[in-house]
C-alpha cells in the first residue's frame, strides 16, 4: 500500500491562507477542488483561534506545506535602474535598496525584469514591499511557531494573477494591460503589467452590490489609477487595454454599463470560464467575487 505523504506532489491536499485586511480564510485544496475549512477576523481573537485549531488538528496539517496568498492594502512597487551585479554583490545591494525604500519592512522583494539595451545595460528592477505587514506578518509566524507545520511561499495577488492573465490575453507579453479583478468584502484589484512584468498594483474598496455600483466605482478607480500613471510617467497615449474577470451574471451588464472607448478598451470575462480554462473544478457561488481564482492559480503552479 502506498502511503499518503509518498504520493506524487500534485495528487496531495494542499492547504493555505487567504489573507485580507479584514479576514483570514483557511482553505484546502486537491486538483482544482476547494474546500473553505475556517475564516477568521484578522486581529488577535481571529490568530488565537487560528493557533488553536492548528495545534489541536496538528495531525492532520503535519507534512502539508502552506501556501499563504496577501491581498492587502498598503503594497509598493518601485521599478528602478541599477547597476548589473551578480552573486553576492547583487544581494547585498538589493537588500540595502529594499531597506532605503521601505525602512523598516521585512516582508519585500526585488525582481530582476531585464536589462537596459544601450550605455552600461543597467538592470530593471522591481522593488516590491508589503506596507501593511502587519496584517501578514502574524499569520506567518503563528505557523512556522508550530514544529510539525512549514512554509511553502507567501505570494501577492498581483504576481499569481499573472497566471490568469495568460490565459484571458493571448498577446500579454508584446503589450501593456491592466487586469481587474474583484476579491472579498468588495475589494477591487488593478495591477498593471507592461510586456509580462508587473509594474504596479493598486487596492481599493468599492460597493459591489450590483453592477451599477461596481461600474460607478471601476470609473472612479481608472481615473485614479490613470492619475497615478502620469505620475510615473506611464504614457497610456497609444490607448489602454483593459481585461476585467468578473462574475458571469455581470459580465453583460459590465459591457452595456461600460462601454469602450478609442483609447480605453475593455474586455469582460466571465470567470466561470476562466475557472474551466485554468482547471479550477469546484463549483463556487461567489466566483468572481473572490480570490478562489487566484488561490487556485497559487496552488497549482
Amino acid at each position: 500500500m502506498i502511503s499518503f505523504y509518498s504520493l506524487p506532489i500534485a495528487f496531495r491536499k494542499k492547504y493555505g491562507l487567504l489573507i485580507s485586511d479584514a479576514a483570514v480564510e483557511l482553505v484546502s485544496w486537491k486538483r482544482g477542488v476547494f474546500e473553505r475549512i475556517a475564516v477568521y477576523s484578522n486581529d488577535d481573537k481571529g490568530l488565537s483561534r487560528f493557533t488553536t485549531h492548528m495545534q489541536n488538528n496538528v495531525k492532520l496539517f503535519k507534512n502539508s506545506g502552506f501556501r499563504i496568498l496577501a491581498n492587502v492594502i498598503g503594497e509598493d512597487y518601485r521599478i528602478e535602474r541599477v547597476a548589473h551585479l551578480i552573486g553576492k554583490y547583487k544581494i547585498d545591494f538589493h537588500n540595502r535598496r529594499m531597506q532605503q525604500l521601505f525602512r523598516g519592512v521585512s516582508l519585500c522583494m526585488s525582481i530582476i525584469q531585464g536589462r537596459e539595451e544601450h550605455g552600461r545595460r543597467d538592470d530593471l528592477v522591481l522593488f516590491y514591499g508589503m506596507l501593511t505587514e502587519n496584517k501578514v506578518l502574524p499569520w506567518i509566524n503563528a505557523i512556522t511557531r508550530i514544529p510539525a507545520l512549514s512554509l511553502e511561499c507567501v505570494q501577492t495577488v498581483s504576481f499569481v494573477n499573472m497566471q490568469l492573465l495568460k490565459k484571458v490575453n493571448s498577446d500579454w507579453r508584446n503589450k501593456s494591460v491592466l487586469l481587474m479583478s474583484i476579491h472579498e468584502k468588495g475589494l477591487l484589484r488593478q495591477t498593471y503589467y507592461n510586456k509580462g512584468n508587473v509594474q504596479f498594483s493598486r487596492v481599493s474598496k468599492i460597493s459591489d452590490n450590483n453592477a451599477e455600483e461596481v461600474a460607478a466605482a471601476i470609473k472612479k478607480e481608472l481615473e485614479r489609477t490613470i492619475q497615478y500613471f502620469n505620475s510615473l510617467r506611464i504614457s497610456v497615449a497609444q490607448g489602454l487595454d483593459i481585461d476585467f474577470i468578473c462574475s458571469g451574471n455581470m459580465v453583460g451588464q459590465l459591457r452595456e454599463l461600460i462601454k469602450s472607448s478609442e483609447k480605453i478598451r475593455f474586455i469582460f470575462h466571465d470567470s466561470s470560464v476562466v475557472a474551466q480554462t485554468v482547471g479550477l473544478t469546484t463549483p463556487l457561488s461567489d466566483l468572481g467575487r473572490d480570490s478562489s481564482l487566484s488561490m487556485h492559480a497559487l496552488f497549482s503552479c
